[in-house]
């Protein structure tokens, strides 16, 4: 999809795309019907902060929805629908405060609701990046955008570069989950490590999740049969009472409980 931008329409291309998306997923399918392929990679737009400029519209936008409907409509076949979305829009130049950006991360349940009622693909996540921050600020807001991903009823999400690079900010904890081994004492775990590390062992495909709510939009809280992940968004130590028993957790800590 990103070789094919129209600067006429200011849209994507979605027709010359999807004519060569039918010619590969042809060609594929032909070599062996078991291969997975889908489409369109779309950049969802939006960051619903309703501001007036479309960049701060709610997601999905019109123009993204000309996209996915042409696509869906005319497409030969596929086997997942695959997105691309940070915590705010790619464009948007406002910078927001970190309550601000981490309550962005909602977006992501509300997108893959919004596509599961235009068509039964299982939705794949090719990126969902939160703009990085401080160690556990980070990990909270990606943990978070996994936690909407799954409760929206996403089947994928994809983790770019897990290798930090010493050179980059915050000492390579950059949507990272361990540091740079090519340097002496490397491959320590980031923050998000363990958030990752517990979506996919914890809440991995076909883990069948239980209601569980919070009181505040502060605290997010995911359950399964034998697990309970919490996440704390605030730049502070938080108290919550958990089935009426007292947990602590700290700053943008995610804590995984068992049941």
């Amino acid at each position: 999809m990103k070789g094919f931008w129209d600067t006429k329409t200011n849209n994507w291309d979605y027709v010359g795309y999807t004519a060569m998306y039918n010619q590969v997923y042809d060609a594929l399918k032909s070599v062996n019907p078991r291969i997975q392929v889908g489409g369109p990679y779309l950049i969802l737009e939006g960051s619903g902060t309703q501001l007036g400029d479309p960049t701060q519209q709610v997601p999905i936008l019109p123009r993204d929805w000309q996209v996915l409907d042409y696509w869906l409509q005319h497409k030969h076949g596929a086997d997942f629908i695959c997105l691309d979305r940070t915590a705010k829009a790619d464009h948007d130049p406002l910078t927001y405060p970190p309550d601000q950006m981490l309550a962005f991360t909602g977006w992501l349940q509300s997108i893959a609701e919004q596509i599961r009622a235009r068509t039964k693909l299982p939705i794949w996540w090719s990126e969902s990046r939160f703009d990085s921050g401080p160690w556990n600020y980070q990990a909270a807001g990606l943990a978070s955008m996994m936690l909407h991903e799954l409760k929206g009823g996403s089947a994928v999400t994809l983790s770019w570069q897990p290798q930090g690079v010493a050179s980059d900010k915050y000492g390579g904890n950059w949507q990272a989950l361990w540091s740079d081994t090519r340097l002496t004492g490397g491959g320590q775990p980031f923050p998000y490590y363990w958030a990752f590390r517990a979506f996919h062992q914890d809440f991995g495909p076909g883990t069948k999740l239980y209601r569980a709510t919070s009181s505040s939009p502060d605290v997010e809280v995911l359950a399964s049969a034998s697990h309970i992940l919490l996440i704390n968004k605030r730049d502070g130590t938080t108290v919550v009472k958990l089935n009426g028993s007292p947990v602590s957790l700290a700053p943008y800590q995610v804590r995984v409980l068992n049941q």
